[in-house]
């Protein structure tokens, strides 16, 4: 999940055109020759000095989708083994609860963020997407953190990135069900965090 607005204090709007010109042109000719994903990860790092939303809406979209990247608009967003935004049950929740969250306090912290993510509630039958799996497959796969004893969630990572006219912050936490012995113990409490500055 992320929200973009109030993300990017300073004014980028003179970069607009020539970022998404610049990506569009870049695109038509060297995606082909590097290979579709290869290419978005490249220009995810070329970019982000420009626009800090460039890099998400570049990774969100890098095999999933056949349009070439754009800048995200401002607001919530959420992507969940699909293109960005697809509605599945957990993600229209869990974008909503994300939404509520920041306009209350949009300094929440990143353990605050972690919490809302670890949710294991499933979704109803009739909320569930026809993807082809079995019925009982769906149903474990619409929880947002999925428990299940073949196939679950490792680890939940929250990100805060904000840029600045002079530097790009970045903040990170993560707490992981498995503790590095590659052996998943629920509730996970492994937990680690880092914070570092990119000047502009």
């Amino acid at each position: 999940m992320l929200e973009t607005e109030g993300a990017q204090p300073c004014d980028i709007s003179e970069d607009r055109a020539r970022v998404e010109a610049e990506l569009g042109d870049d695109f038509d000719g060297n995606a082909g020759r590097l290979g579709r994903r290869d290419f978005f990860r490249e220009r995810a790092v070329k970019f982000v000095g420009t626009d800090a939303r460039m890099a998400v809406g570049i990774a969100g979209n890098a095999d999933r989708a056949d349009a070439a990247p754009a800048l995200l608009a401002a607001g919530t967003h959420g992507i969940s083994n699909a293109v960005l935004d697809t509605p599945w049950p957990k993600l229209v929740r869990k974008r909503a609860e994300l939404g509520a969250l920041l306009a209350e306090d949009p300094a929440t912290p990143l353990e605050q963020l972690i919490d809302l993510m670890r949710d294991p509630r499933l979704a109803r039958d009739d909320e569930l997407p026809a993807t082809g799996l079995s019925l009982e497959r769906e149903r474990a796969l619409s929880a947002a953190f999925i428990e299940g004893s073949e196939y679950g969630t490792r680890g939940t990572t929250a990100l805060r990135v904000v840029a600045r006219r002079e530097q790009i912050s970045v903040t990170a936490a993560e707490r992981s069900d498995d503790d590095g012995s590659h052996r998943i113990v629920r509730p996970g409490d492994f937990e680690r965090s880092f914070a570092f500055n990119v000047e502009r």
